[in-house]
């Protein structure tokens, strides 16, 4: 299945996610329900699909997020050699202090933070 299948498949179920938003009677919402399934040309085989395209693409997201985390954990710990800090914002003491590398790794771990918590969402 490729990802024109899953986009079409993906438009096929949106038709009924705009029922749920509605706010009309509930007879009226059954009636367009049922009248869209009789339209639609879904089976449980494409929606099995999907689940597991979408399964696929947060345990995908969640992977890359760890990898981002370590990334940005590493860049903090491991010492970097002096030729390679661009430049100091914060002293703590004459010798180590706030770089400019170490805000870029505290933005990769919050990176990896936003992928692993929308791997998570719906």
């Amino acid at each position: 299945m490729g990802i024109r299948d899953y986009k079409k498949l993906e438009n096929s179920f949106t038709k009924f996610d705009s029922l749920q938003s509605q706010e009309d009677i509930k007879e009226e919402v059954l009636d367009a329900f049922i009248l869209q399934l009789n339209n639609t040309d879904l089976d449980s085989e494409s929606s099995r699909k999907i689940k597991i395209y979408r399964k696929l693409v947060s345990v995908v997201s969640f992977i890359i997020g760890l990898i981002i985390i370590v990334t940005g954990l590493a860049v903090i710990i491991i010492p970097i050699p002096k030729t390679y800090e661009i430049q100091t914002l914060i002293y703590f003491n004459p010798e180590d202090g706030l770089t400019i590398s170490d805000l870029f790794a505290l933005a990769l771990i919050l990176l990896g933070n936003l992928f692993i918590y929308n791997s998570f969402k719906k």
